[in-house]
């Protein structure tokens, strides 16, 4: 059951690969008309989320390994309150805030696409970006709709 905290290595990976990529933009001397504060907002954003998700990671981890060690206690505990269970309502202001700074993510990539000096960095690693961007959105669009 430990292994589940091991979910958080998809953001943690995705979200290292965006600083990389932001970092090397950067640091790249060509790049002078890409607006700066916008990308180190979001190279320090970014950052913020990497360690957001570390710690989350392991507070997960020594949960479940808790957990696992007391599963029984565990599973009464769950049986017993099992029956007070509520509908919790879905948070549309953080799905906007997310898919605001998303969706502004994506214009600054398409931006550093189309300026002819900062094209060259990474362009493959800037298009996978965009893809896993897009499809951020399109599945938190998807879960404001649903639920």
């Amino acid at each position: 059951m430990w292994f589940l905290s091991f979910i958080f290595f998809i953001p943690i990976i995705l979200i290292g690969f965006t600083i990389k990529y932001l970092r090397d933009v950067s640091n790249t001397s060509n790049c002078n008309k890409i607006n700066s504060s916008v990308l180190s907002f979001y190279y320090y954003y970014y950052w913020f989320d990497l360690i957001i998700f570390l710690l989350l990671f392991i507070l997960s981890l020594s949960v479940l390994l808790s957990i696992s060690t007391e599963f029984k206690k565990f599973y009464k505990l769950i049986k017993n309150t099992s029956k007070y269970e509520g509908k919790v309502g879905y948070n549309y202001i953080h799905s906007f805030v997310s898919i605001f700074l998303t969706v502004f993510f994506i214009k600054l990539l398409y931006d550093v696409s189309n300026e002819e000096e900062c094209k060259d960095v990474d362009p493959g690693l800037r298009t996978f970006l965009i893809v896993v961007n897009s499809i951020s959105i399109i599945t938190v669009l998807g879960n404001m709709f649903i639920m």
